[in-house]
């Protein structure tokens, strides 16, 4: 009986490569996390307020009386670019794995997933109601795993 220990079957892995590819996930994940916590956060500054009773058209009417940096001082900026910022961190391995079968698979069913997520943000599930942000990022890590699954198309 023969052992594997210390054969060379593993194969070796380009350090150039492996930075490419975590630098282009990084970027990926960080860009689309950066556009969904914006529409996130413009939804939910112009959603509807029970509390105040106020409706979608009044908000809008008030929103467009601010300036960027009112959204600043009121946190919905910081706020945003936190969380997609600490999304973008929890998703990029995920992203890095799901190159693996090439960037046009991510291209093609990342924007899809993308569309999944943004109705995810617009129509909540129907459990609660309610936006819950970690099931976004379940949601992403869970679409990332199918997208590294598919098999690449040849270029036609």
């Amino acid at each position: 009986m023969q052992s594997n220990v210390g054969s060379k079957r593993m194969t070796h892995i380009n350090p150039k490569e492996f930075f490419r590819r975590i630098s282009v996930a990084a970027g990926i994940s960080l860009g689309y996390s950066l556009t969904l916590g914006a529409i996130a956060s413009l939804y939910f500054t112009l959603s509807p307020n029970a509390n105040t009773n106020t409706t979608f058209q009044e908000n809008l009417t008030a929103f467009k009386s601010m300036s960027l940096r009112d959204l600043w001082i009121m946190g919905i900026i910081p706020v945003a670019l936190l969380v997609s910022g600490t999304a973008a961190l929890i998703v990029t391995p995920f992203t890095a794995w799901a190159l693996r079968a090439g960037s046009r698979n991510i291209l093609v069913y990342g924007s899809i997933l993308w569309i999944a997520l943004v109705a995810y943000i617009i129509f909540p599930p129907p459990l609660n109601g309610e936006f819950y942000w970690g099931g976004m990022i379940i949601l992403s890590i869970a679409g990332l795993l199918i997208i590294g699954f598919i098999p690449s198309r040849p270029k036609t």
